[in-house]
């Protein structure tokens, strides 16, 4: 297993990332603004993030790397997080005002964002 930290910090400044670890090429730990260190090759890897909180500083480029990967996508990328961070970020990001709903797009059938609520026994 490879474990790359892209961000463990608490804000942003030169050479410091709020929180986002990626293991192997296909999976993140929180979408923070380490997220901003992948090239765009190693970002269309990416298949699974798991969103410890609704925290900005841990879900920041999460819109971004849907948003860039957009027409790429032919899956889903899987967002994995217990059911208050997941309404969190339906209610508050992807709610077609601050950023479009991607659980929708390109269409309900076939969309390129799915969340997977996990239950406290899953962590």
């Amino acid at each position: 297993m490879k474990v790359q930290v892209l961000g463990c910090s608490g804000g942003i400044g030169v050479g410091e990332f709020t929180t986002c670890v990626r293991i192997n090429e296909d999976i993140l730990l929180d979408a923070g603004t380490g997220l901003g260190c992948l090239t765009q090759a190693e970002l269309t890897q990416l298949r699974h993030v798991f969103i410890t909180h609704s925290h900005l500083d841990h879900v920041c480029l999460l819109p971004m790397l849907i948003d860039n990967q957009f027409e790429l996508l032919t899956s889903p990328i899987h967002v994995y997080g217990v059911s208050p961070v997941l309404e969190s970020l339906h209610q508050h990001i992807f709610n077609w005002k601050i950023w479009p709903d991607f659980t929708q797009l390109p269409s309900a059938d076939a969309p390129v964002m799915a969340f997977t609520t996990l239950t406290s026994n899953e962590l």
